[in-house]
């Protein structure tokens, strides 16, 4: 019995938990809008009621069972109050109607927000949690569900107004009516409530199905897909992953809302029957002269008036309860700590040099070491490559830079302090870098360049540069729009739409423009052209000059521009010097200088 009471305190507590903090997010999005709500809702059940009344005593008058004075003026009395009334709900209808909808869509924008606030800030190794990739499915499904239970929690203080008027009204004339409807309308509460538990859990087992659902509708959707899915003729293939996933979400919860109807089928009779004995007697009662006909039509609607409002109460508490295990995902994806702690205290203002000592690095939920027993440093004004095959660690060592992961073993330094002793946000403004996996955007071919560097005002000179030393130029010609030109064509019809090259050069324009101390290209020249490349990896030359620079490419033949070169494999450091001292050792960088070399070979 403990247990029990132990559980329902710990749902009471969660419930009211959930609902202030509803109601602190409608309250912050607009008070006026927040009390004007619950003032309308809290007046009109009880308007409802002062109707019923009214109507009764001119049932009464009518049927000669109230003899007033002067019955004409108490008629038109009666009818101008109930005039009033009715003019009164109907305007605070409409203006509660108007209030829900604006105030809505302001609490979606806040919570929506709030949820890509969250998602930017935390820490990239979530990203790699299958977990948290549904906790943020959730809670982006779920924000209107903040809205939702706002909404019932306001409807749930109305309802509990007129549930308990009535009710005393019913227990004042026969306490047993009472007793009965609050008996027979108990079990419908108890099935929906326990219903929507189980639709809710069924739904969050099913988060990584609805993240594939909507991965192989994307696929179709999107045109990068779009060439590969015609030619290899995939549409039919992803059409049934898309239904096996949904079929088996289906079939479960077609079986849940099955057996919920059928037990509702049956106890939903109970009610009806109350309805109709409680009918009966007060027939009798009129017989017999010990009620009027406004009594009957007053106690039958306030019994009807009782089970429709204990019927939306039962809803509401059901929507609320359903939206608390909703929005416990949202309060989840809310309180997410970032695991790379922020505690640094000093500004970073210029990088000089940059060191690795003895690092060691496995991705979060894997047992592959990465990197292994990793030490180097990096100088101002010096050009860096890190070369080696596919998987041997180069683009992790530029994410531990940044402090997107920590090191599990091993310390990082910057100009000699460690790295934990920066603020993060002044150690990142240090670095501009292309990342392998490039993206641009669907903004303005001016928003692509200049958003590395948003904090500062449009220089003309600085993207005017970027654009030269990206070879960018052509670009500019593709539309009259020039720089204000669309990317793509997902909201403009008229937008420019790139090569895989072009879109590379852009994305170099855009790490080129932000003005940092150290230049990271992680494999910038992959998409171009041998005269594109050529030309850009000369301009680049200028462009980092007096700088920390750090390259990584496959095609060696870029690397002649780097003071130094680092060759890693398997994680490990296993070659450092300059690319005239590798080639004279005759280690892993000479084989793979000289299997490119090869290829270049006629006869």
């Amino acid at each position: 019995m403990k247990g029990k009471l132990c559980v329902w305190k710990n749902n009471i507590q969660e419930f009211a938990g959930t609902l202030a903090f509803c109601l602190k997010i409608s309250w912050e999005s607009s008070k006026v809008y927040t009390i004007t709500r619950i003032i309308c809702k809290a007046i009109l059940p009880l308007l409802l009621i002062a109707e019923s009344f009214l109507g009764k005593h001119i049932i009464d008058l009518f049927s000669n069972a109230w003899m007033p004075e002067y019955p004409c003026q108490m008629f038109l009395l009666i009818l101008s109050v109930i005039f009033i009334i009715k003019i009164f709900q109907d305007a605070s209808q409409k203006i509660e109607q108007y209030m829900q909808v604006v105030h809505d869509e302001i609490i979606e924008q806040k919570i929506t927000l709030r949820v890509m606030e969250c998602a930017e800030q935390v820490d990239l190794q979530y990203f790699d949690d299958t977990e948290y990739y549904d906790k943020l499915q959730a809670a982006s499904n779920n924000a209107y569900s903040v809205i939702q239970i706002v909404w019932n929690a306001l409807s749930f203080f109305s309802e509990a107004v007129s549930f308990i008027s009535i009710l005393a009204i019913l227990w004042n004339i026969c306490p047993l009516y009472g007793i009965l409807l609050f008996l027979v309308a108990v079990p419908n509460a108890i099935i929906s409530v326990n219903y929507t538990k189980s639709l809710y859990a069924l739904s969050v087992e099913q988060l990584t199905a609805e993240r594939k659902k909507a991965y192989y509708q994307g696929i179709v959707l999107e045109k990068g897909f779009s060439q590969e899915v015609r030619l290899y003729g995939m549409g039919n293939i992803l059409r049934k992953k898309y239904k096996e996933v949904w079929e088996a979400f289906y079939q479960r919860k077609r079986t849940v809302i099955r057996r919920k109807t059928s037990l509702s089928v049956v106890f939903s009779c109970l009610p009806e029957i109350i309805c109709a004995g409680i009918g009966i007697h007060l027939g009798f009662q009129i017989f017999g002269g010990q009620a009027t006909v406004g009594d009957y039509s007053l106690y039958t609607g306030l019994v009807s008036q009782f089970l429709v409002g204990f019927y939306s109460l039962t809803m509401s508490f059901t929507e609320i309860y359903d939206n608390k295990l909703k929005i416990s995902k949202l309060k989840s994806i809310f309180s997410v700590e970032s695991l790379i702690p922020d505690e640094g205290s000093i500004c970073l203002d210029g990088i000089d040099s940059i060191e690795f000592e003895h690092v060691d690095f496995s991705y979060p939920g894997t047992n592959t070491e990465i990197l292994h027993d990793v030490s180097f440093r990096l100088e101002k004004k010096e050009r860096t490559a890190f070369v080696g095959l596919n998987g041997s660690g180069k683009s992790t060592i530029i994410k531990l830079m940044l402090r997107m992961y920590q090191p599990d073993n091993g310390r990082i330094k910057v100009n000699g302090i460690f790295i934990e002793e920066y603020t993060l946000s002044s150690l990142r403004k240090n670095f501009s870098v292309y990342f392998q996996e490039m993206k641009n955007y669907c903004f303005s071919l001016k928003e692509n360049i200049t958003i590395s560097d948003s904090e500062h005002e449009f220089d003309e000179k600085r993207v005017e540069g970027a654009i030269r030393n990206s070879c960018c130029e052509e670009l500019l010609g593709k539309s009259p729009n020039g720089l204000e030109a669309s990317l793509m064509r997902f909201f403009d019809p008229e937008g420019v739409e790139l090569s895989g090259g072009q879109h590379q050069k852009l994305a170099l324009a855009r790490t080129l423009y932000r003005k940092s101390s150290v230049f990271v290209l992680d494999e910038p020249s992959s998409n171009l052209d041998p005269k594109a490349e050529y030309q850009i990896f000369e301009n680049l030359k200028k462009a980092t000059e007096g700088k920390m620079a750090v390259f990584i490419s496959h095609r060696l033949s870029n690397i002649a521009l780097a003071d130094k070169v680092i060759v890693l494999e398997n994680g490990k450091i296993v070659e450092q010097g300059s690319q005239k001292e590798l080639l004279v050792r005759g280690g892993l960088y000479a084989e793979l200088y000289n299997c490119q070399r090869e290829k270049f070979q006629i006869g």
